[in-house]
C-alpha cells in the first residue's frame, strides 16, 4: 500500500514538473514567436500586410513606401529585437549596464572609437528623406515594443531589463558597427609597429614586411565573393549574378531576409537588423551583391602630446584637444567613467608610456553619412544604380549588377582617404602635418566596369585597383586565388551557364595558395634528402593532392 501512495505521487510529480516545464516554455520560448496570422491596428496610412512563407521570410505589402518600411522596422523586431539590442549597445558600448563588468572593456573600447559621438554627429546631417525613411523604421519597431511588451523574447527576462525605444542614432549604430566590422585596420598597423621595433637587421625587416606586406593583395586570406555573367554566356539568354557574402558566424545569422512591396518599390533580399531597406538583392529590374573592398580607410597619428593638460603641436604650433567624459553603466556595479582625449585627427586609442596614438576613421568624418539603399532598392538600369551608390558612405564595397535588359557591371563605392606620398601601414606622424588626408577619391574615379569584352566580372575582396592608378592604394586586400579560380571555372565553360550552375562554383573548395604551399612543402622536403618516415608519408600525401578542400581528400 505504501509503494503504490509513493508511486502515485511520483507519478502526480513528474505530471507536474511536466506541466511547468510546458507553461515556461510556451511563456518564454512559443509566446513571443511572430504572429502569423490576424489583424492588428497600427499607425499606417492604408491597410496592409505581412505574410510569412513556409521559412518565415516577411513578405511586405504596402500603400506608400514609409508604411513599408515601418511594417519592416515592425516584423524585424518580432523575429530579431535581442539582436538588435545587443547590436546597439555592443555599438554604443552600454554591454555592461545589462551584463556586468565582464562587458566592461568591450564597451571602453567602443567609447573609446566614440561610437555614440559619431552616431549622433551623423544624426544631426543626415538628408531629410533619409531621416524620413529611419525615423519610420524606428516607429515600426517601437509599435512592436508597445504590443509586446508583455511578451518579448527570453533573453530580456533572463537578464531583467526592458529595451528602451528605438532611435535613428540607434540605426546608425547598427550601420557603423557593421562599418567597424568591416574596416578595423588599425590594430595591424599597431602589431606592424611593434615587430619593426623589436627588428635588429635589415633581413628582420624584411620579415615584417613579409608577415605584413604593403597592401599589395597577394597575402593569403578567405575572402567573400560575387560575380555576373553576360546573358550571351547563359542558358537563358538573361544576366546570371551570384554573391557569397562571408561574414563571421552568429546564431541569428547577420542578415535577416525581407520583402517589400509598394508603390515604386518591389525589392526582395537580405537585411541588416536595425537598419531599413535592402542591402543585398534584386527588384523587378536590376540584381546587384557585394564583397568587402578591404581599402584602408583608418590611420593611426603618432602625437606629440602631453597627457596632463590635453595639449599637443601641429604644424609648429600648440592645440588643445577636447576631452569626452564617457560614464559606463555596469549591472551590479558602480558606473565607470572613462576620459577620452580627443584631437583634430581623433580621439586618443593606445597610450604606450608617453606616447600617445589617435585614430583618424573614415567613418567618423563629420558630414559623410547617407542612406541610399532606399534609392539602390528602388533603381531600374546601370545610371540609377551608380546614381544611389554615389552616395554610399561606406564601409567601402565591391557591387556587382546586372539587370533584366542583359547588363552586367560592377562599382567600388564608400569614402576611400586620398594619401599623397605615404600608405598608412604603420602609425604616422601627427604633429608634423605632412601625412594628411586630402579629402576622399572622387566617385568618378574608383574602379567601374560595364558590360567587359569578357562577358564575366569577378570579385572576392582581391585588389581591384590598376598599377597605376591615380592615387595611393592602401588596403588589406585578399590574394587573387579565389577570384582567379572562380574566372576558370566560368571560362571553362563559354556558354549555357544555369543558376544550378552557380551554385556549384560557390561550392567550389579549391584553394590556389595551399595547393602552392603543399607543392613547396614538397620541394623542402626533397631538398633535405629527409629519410623520416613521418615526412616521407606526409610528402606522399601531398603529392596526390589536388587542392580540393574536401574533408575526405
Amino acid at each position: 500500500m505504501r509503494s503504490a501512495r509513493l508511486l502515485r505521487f511520483l507519478n502526480l510529480s513528474i505530471a507536474a514538473l511536466l506541466v511547468a516545464f510546458l507553461v515556461v516554455a510556451w511563456w518564454y520560448g512559443w509566446r513571443p514567436l511572430p504572429e502569423t496570422s490576424g489583424t492588428i491596428k497600427a499607425p499606417v496610412s492604408a491597410e496592409a500586410r505581412i505574410v510569412r512563407d513556409a521559412l518565415g521570410v516577411p513578405h511586405i505589402e504596402a500603400a506608400t513606401i514609409e508604411d513599408a518600411i515601418f511594417l519592416q522596422g515592425f516584423a524585424t523586431a518580432e523575429d530579431r529585437m535581442w539582436q538588435m539590442d545587443a547590436l546597439r549597445r555592443l555599438a554604443g558600448g552600454e554591454l555592461a549596464e545589462v551584463i556586468g563588468k565582464r562587458a566592461l572593456e568591450a564597451d571602453e573600447e567602443a567609447r573609446r572609437l566614440r561610437m555614440q559621438r559619431m552616431a549622433e554627429l551623423h544624426e544631426r546631417s543626415l538628408p531629410p528623406e533619409d531621416r524620413k525613411i529611419m525615423a519610420a523604421y524606428a516607429r515600426g519597431v517601437n509599435y512592436y515594443l508597445e504590443t509586446h511588451h508583455d511578451r518579448l523574447p527570453l533573453e530580456f527576462a533572463l537578464l531583467n531589463y526592458d529595451p528602451r525605444p528605438w532611435t535613428i542614432k540607434d540605426s546608425l549604430l547598427a550601420a557603423l558597427q557593421m562599418h567597424r566590422n568591416l574596416t578595423t585596420s588599425w590594430k595591424e598597423d599597431w602589431a606592424k609597429r611593434g615587430l619593426l621595433l623589436a627588428a635588429k637587421t635589415p633581413e628582420d625587416k624584411a620579415k615584417v614586411d613579409l608577415l605584413y606586406p604593403p597592401r599589395a593583395g597577394w597575402e593569403p586570406q578567405p575572402g567573400s565573393n560575387a560575380w555576373a555573367i553576360g546573358g550571351a554566356r547563359t542558358a537563358s539568354g538573361k544576366p546570371i549574378l551570384a554573391n557569397d557574402p562571408h561574414l563571421e558566424f552568429s546564431a541569428p545569422s547577420t542578415w535577416h531576409m525581407v520583402h517589400l512591396k509598394a508603390p515604386g518599390l518591389n525589392v526582395i533580399g537580405v537585411a541588416l537588423p536595425g537598419i531599413p531597406a535592402v542591402v543585398i538583392g534584386h527588384n523587378e529590374k536590376i540584381a546587384w551583391g557585394v564583397t568587402n573592398l578591404h581599402f584602408d580607410v583608418q590611420d593611426l597619428y603618432e602625437e606629440r602630446f602631453e597627457q596632463s593638460t590635453g595639449r599637443y603641436q601641429f604644424q609648429g604650433r600648440i592645440e588643445q584637444a577636447s576631452v569626452e567624459r564617457e560614464t559606463i553603466g555596469v549591472k551590479g556595479d558602480k558606473p565607470v567613467t572613462v576620459p577620452v582625449f580627443v584631437t583634430r585627427h581623433g580621439p586618443v586609442i593606445v597610450t604606450e608610456g608617453p606616447k600617445v596614438f589617435t585614430l583618424r576613421w573614415a567613418a567618423g568624418e563629420a558630414g559623410t553619412f547617407q542612406f541610399p539603399f532606399l534609392d539602390l532598392n528602388s533603381a531600374s538600369n546601370w545610371e540609377e544604380f551608380r546614381a544611389a551608390l554615389r552616395r554610399f558612405p561606406g564601409p567601402g564595397q565591391n557591387f556587382v549588377y546586372a539587370d533584366t535588359s542583359g547588363n552586367i557591371g560592377y562599382q567600388a563605392t564608400g569614402l576611400l582617404p586620398i594619401r599623397q606620398g605615404f600608405n598608412g601601414s604603420v602609425p604616422l606622424d601627427g604633429a608634423s602635418g605632412t601625412q594628411e588626408w586630402k579629402g576622399f577619391i572622387p566617385f568618378d574615379s574608383l574602379p567601374s566596369t560595364y558590360n567587359p569584352a569578357a562577358g564575366r566580372i569577378v570579385t572576392a575582396n582581391q585588389n581591384p585597383f590598376p598599377p597605376d592608378y591615380g592615387y595611393e592604394v592602401g588596403g588589406n586586400f585578399a590574394a587573387p586565388y579565389r577570384a582567379k579560380q572562380i574566372g576558370a571555372l566560368l571560362d571553362a565553360k563559354p556558354k549555357g551557364w544555369t543558376p544550378e550552375g552557380m551554385l556549384s562554383i560557390q561550392k567550389d573548395v579549391y584553394s590556389g595558395f595551399l595547393l602552392f604551399l603543399a607543392q613547396q612543402a614538397i620541394s623542402a622536403a626533397a631538398r633535405t634528402d629527409s629519410k623520416n618516415s613521418s615526412v616521407l608519408a606526409a610528402v606522399d600525401v601531398l603529392k596526390k593532392w589536388h587542392g580540393q578542400m574536401e574533408k575526405d581528400l
